[in-house]
């Protein structure tokens, strides 16, 4: 299954780590011919009810001149000048507000900013991003504070050799093909044995069969720790983008359940892209 992106939705607060996300919705964009909603979720100061509309009108002429200037500003960049971008503006709770909005616009990705790995696990992409990570509809494409645009060189992908893995394959394919990327695709083991030499091999010929995407390697790091790993890995090889599965797979849990402080330094820095995998 393609990854088709004709809409992508943008939520911002206009601080520096939204601006982060910024270049990759509008590169994803301008390379998909999609357009962009810019959101902001308004959240609302219940303890000030009798005041709340007041507050709500000041705070929504504050949020549309903020849009003003990021719409001009992203306008006076030519390779961006022609880009479909409205916004919108909500009020709630922001993660839910956002899947709604994702809902309601019919966004095929979501691309956000987050605060990036800190070695705390309940703020490891900021609770917002988690749970829209967790519950959203569409792939969400998170960017950390500390990263940056410098194009999709080298994308690697995360793979255990389960269901969805192949889809979600492809759907890196279709990104990567946009910015002629390179892919690895990388699996951690915990042991070399017959078993696991035998799926990798079997997954390589099974993508190699059904994948036409001919800048791909394949990558078997021994690592009794997940996520140690991965990070070995990324010690030695430069890249711009990690995609992987949400469902069906431990990863994830993984990362939102314990505190590997010196092993997720690498995602302070490195966009992640979770694939449904369905």
């Amino acid at each position: 299954m393609s990854l088709q992106i004709s809409h992508i939705l943008l939520p911002t607060d206009f601080s520096e780590i939204s601006d982060k996300a910024l270049p990759f919705a509008l590169e994803l964009a301008k390379r998909n011919k999609a357009s962009i909603t810019m959101m902001h979720t308004i959240e609302e100061p219940y303890d000030f009810a009798p005041m709340l509309e007041d507050i709500r009108k000041q705070v929504n002429r504050k949020v549309k001149t903020l849009f003003k200037d990021k719409l001009e500003e992203i306008a006076k960049r030519s390779e961006y000048s022609e880009l479909d971008i409205d916004t919108s503006i909500q009020n709630g709770r922001v993660s839910l507000a956002i899947l709604e909005e994702a809902k309601l616009s019919k966004a095929d990705l979501i691309v956000m900013g987050t605060t990036g790995a800190t070695g705390l696990q309940k703020v490891l992409f900021g609770s917002n991003a988690s749970e829209i990570i967790l519950q959203s509809k569409v792939p969400v494409l998170v960017v950390p504070k500390n990263s940056g645009y410098n194009g999709l060189e080298h994308i690697t992908f995360l793979t255990d050799y389960n269901d969805g893995d192949l889809n979600a394959l492809q759907e890196t394919a279709d990104i990567a093909g946009l910015f002629n990327s390179k892919i690895t695709v990388l699996h951690i083991a915990k042991e070399r044995n017959l078993k696991t030499e035998t799926m990798h091999r079997g997954f390589i010929d099974m993508v190699t069969k059904q994948l036409n995407y001919k800048d791909m390697d394949f990558e078997l790091v021994i690592q009794n720790n997940f996520i140690a790993g991965v990070a070995d890995f990324l010690e030695t090889k430069t890249t711009s983008l990690i995609t992987m599965v949400r469902y069906k797979k431990p990863f994830f849990s993984k990362l939102l359940s314990r505190n590997h402080s010196k092993e997720l330094g690498f995602y302070s820095k490195l966009p992640l892209l979770v694939l449904m995998g369905e």
